[in-house]
């Protein structure tokens, strides 16, 4: 298990309200350990399944099938909600999902709204290690200690203790219609907490129940660091602090350049695609893998590989252009929507211009495989499932 991964989120992200299952939200959390939230984030996200398989410990076969029912089938149409102030903005998380089951990568985009909240931040964030909720097995113990974390940070203490009511709980967690008696949402929700976190992380967490006559007027909830464990603050964690560096010294032409688009084999390790291994890592197999990477990398000077994401040749060119004619019709109706908005936020726009590249890459390809022979007219899974059903 890689224990130094880390997962960095904005205090109105760890605040925000929304209900995912356990595995959406541990896929979502693996994800963005992988963020370097100091940089601006690209506009798709690659998850590997099999780096994500061993860090749960998880069988990978049995895991890849439900991370696909997971994502495309639930998590797609999961909303969030997100308070800043006098500000709400009702979202959904991501509104694109490819997946690739050769690869076992799993690749998204995250909403426009989102992507401030997980990538270069300067304050208000909170940092914690992603090894210390790896074996949960309630999301809501997962929640509270990133409440926890975020309120620790904050006071710049070993201890500390924050109040909620039963109502802004439920709300935060959309348990409105659960847990009626209180007795069931201790047991269910706050009891498992209080045992996870205090038994797996590196934190104590207990609660108290306040009541005004036979009215609960908050619950009060108190969070230690436990003696001899490494604080997450940026400023007190032994690892080094997610703090803004420069920029890394320029490589060579086709050094590491092209790890950016590389999809690694199932037995390479997932590789960090700023920066080559430290000079400390020379001799392990990580550093030899990149190394071997990037030799293989210049010297075939791949075309198809340099110019798209979509580049699989071992696919089945039917199932292929099915994929790509379903993308090329999503993106360019994602795009014709944006376009019509207006938008003049740098964000926005830097995002739709993401988007026009991904759109020409995908002709690029349709239109690579056309010049071989392929018949690239075949309608999308979507439009038959249309045709097969009369409707959605």
């Amino acid at each position: 298990m890689n224990k130094t991964l880390k997962v960095t989120k904005s205090n109105e992200l760890i605040r925000a309200s929304y209900h995912l299952t356990l595995l959406e939200l541990r896929i979502i959390l693996f994800g963005i350990s992988k963020i370097n939230p100091m940089r601006e984030m690209p506009g798709r996200h690659d998850v590997n399944c099999y780096e994500m398989a061993e860090f749960y410990n998880i069988e990978v076969t049995d895991f890849w099938f439900k991370i696909k029912h997971a994502f495309c089938e639930r998590f797609f149409e999961r909303k969030i909600i997100i308070k800043d102030n006098e500000r709400t903005v009702i979202s959904r998380w991501i509104f694109e999902i490819e997946i690739n089951d050769n690869t076992k990568i799993l690749s998204y985009i995250y909403n426009p709204s989102i992507l401030p909240h997980l990538s270069q931040l300067e304050k208000r964030f909170t940092s914690y290690g992603l090894k210390y909720i790896s074996k949960m097995t309630s999301l809501y113990s997962i929640r509270f200690y990133e409440w926890s974390i975020m309120q620790l940070n904050a006071a710049k203490k070993n201890n500390v203790t924050f109040q909620k009511t039963v109502e802004e709980l439920k709300e935060d967690l959309v348990l409105q219609d659960k847990y009626k008696q209180l007795g069931d949402f201790k047991k269910r929700v706050l009891d498992v907490a209080k045992e996870e976190i205090s038994d797996l992380t590196n934190i104590t967490f207990d609660y108290t129940i306040e009541k005004q006559g036979h009215h609960i007027k908050y619950i009060e909830f108190k969070a230690s660091f436990k003696p001899n464990q490494p604080e997450e603050t940026p400023m007190q964690s032994k690892s080094p602090p997610i703090t803004a560096t420069p920029e890394p010294a320029k490589k060579s032409s086709g050094e590491y350049k092209a790890a950016a688009d590389y999809t690694p084999a199932p037995w390479m390790p997932r590789l960090d695609q700023d920066s080559p291994p430290a000079s400390s890592d020379e001799d392990t197999p990580r550093a030899a893998a990149f190394k071997e990477f990037a030799a293989q990398k210049t010297q075939k000077e791949n075309e198809e590989l340099k110019t798209t994401r979509l580049s699989h040749e071992e696919v089945d060119s039917t199932t292929d252009c099915e994929r790509l004619n379903y993308t090329i019709k999503e993106r360019t109706r994602y795009i014709n929507e944006i376009e019509a908005m207006k938008p003049d936020n740098e964000l926005t726009l830097k995002h739709l211009d993401d988007e026009r590249q991904y759109l020409a890459q995908a002709m690029n390809r349709r239109d690579m495989l056309a010049s071989k022979g392929y018949q690239t007219d075949v309608p999308c899974f979507y439009d038959k499932k249309v045709d097969n059903k009369g409707g959605i």
